[in-house]
């Protein structure tokens, strides 16, 4: 058993597997899987400044935005842009995203799949 507690620090960042630490103000970098097939997404984020880059790419193209830092605390970092939302939790590592019902190709709300976590 207790060689099971040991392994909790360690599986707490299981959704973004790094080295970095979510609750520092350090610049990170996150790459998730999109909820669309063969999308792929990357946020950098300092924790310090009012806004985050957000990359969207697939085969064909790539898209570059700027969303408003809209959140800062110990536990909790949320990006938002017009009325989309990210929320990252800063001490489990999950990333959940928010969008308009309106959106019919995507659900409205779910978490998504983080599989890459650097310190920049």
């Amino acid at each position: 058993m207790r060689k099971l507690l040991l392994l909790l620090p360690a599986g707490a960042l299981t959704s973004c597997s790094s080295g970095h630490d979510l609750m520092s103000d350090k610049t990170f970098q996150l790459k998730c899987k999109a909820p669309m097939p063969g999308v792929s997404l990357a946020l950098t984020i300092s924790p310090a400044l009012p806004q985050a880059t957000f990359v969207v790419s697939n085969a064909e193209n790539t898209l570059e935005e700027l969303w408003d830092l809209t959140k800062v605390s110990p536990t909790s970092l949320v990006l938002q842009k017009e009325s989309n939302k990210i929320v990252i939790q800063r001490n489990t590592g999950k990333v959940s995203y928010e969008v308009p019902s309106t959106y019919t190709s995507i659900p409205p709300k779910s978490e998504l799949e983080c599989d890459a976590l650097q310190s920049l």
